[in-house]
C-alpha cells in the first residue's frame, strides 16, 4: 500500500450485478467519499463476486491502489468470511467502510464487517442497492 493513503474497505452483497443500477451507484459513492482527500486512495475488498469485484474495477479505473483479501474457505470453513473481514480491517486500518447490501439479499458477511467496523469506531456508510434481475 502507498505510505499514506485514504483507505476504504468496501463490503457488500455477492448478488450485486454488473448493471448500471449497481455499478453507477458504487462508482458514484466511491468518488464522493474520496473527493478532496488530497492523497492517494487505497481500496481494500474481499475479492468475492458482486460488490467487491465491481468496486475493485471502479477503483482501478479511477487509478486507485486496490488490495483484494481472500477468504481461506478451505482451512477455515464457514468462519472464513468473518476472519477475512477482520483481516481487511487489521491490514487496512481504514478511514471508512463503505457497505453496499442489496435489498432483500442475504447480506450476512456485509453485516458482519459493518459490525466489526463499528466496534472499532470506524465510520460505516451504507448504501442499499436495489434488487435487479440478470438479463
Amino acid at each position: 500500500m502507498p505510505e499514506r493513503a485514504f483507505t476504504i474497505v468496501v463490503t457488500g452483497s455477492r448478488e450485486a450485478l454488473p448493471v448500471k443500477e449497481h455499478v453507477g451507484v458504487i462508482t458514484d459513492v466511491l468518488m464522493r467519499e474520496a473527493q478532496g482527500k488530497g492523497y492517494p486512495v487505497t481500496l481494500i475488498h474481499g475479492n468475492a463476486r458482486g460488490v467487491d469485484r465491481l468496486a475493485a474495477i471502479a477503483a482501478r479505473t479511477l487509478g486507485w491502489h486496490v488490495v483484494g483479501v481472500e477468504a481461506d474457505w478451505k482451512n477455515l470453513g464457514r468462519a472464513a468470511g468473518h476472519y477475512r473481514n477482520k483481516e481487511m480491517l487489521d491490514i487496512g486500518r481504514p478511514d471508512i467502510v463503505l457497505a453496499f447490501p442489496v435489498q432483500g439479499a442475504d447480506n450476512k458477511g456485509t453485516s458482519n464487517l459493518m459490525g466489526q467496523a463499528r466496534d472499532r469506531k470506524i465510520p460505516v456508510i451504507t448504501t442499499v442497492l436495489p434488487p435487479v434481475r440478470e438479463m
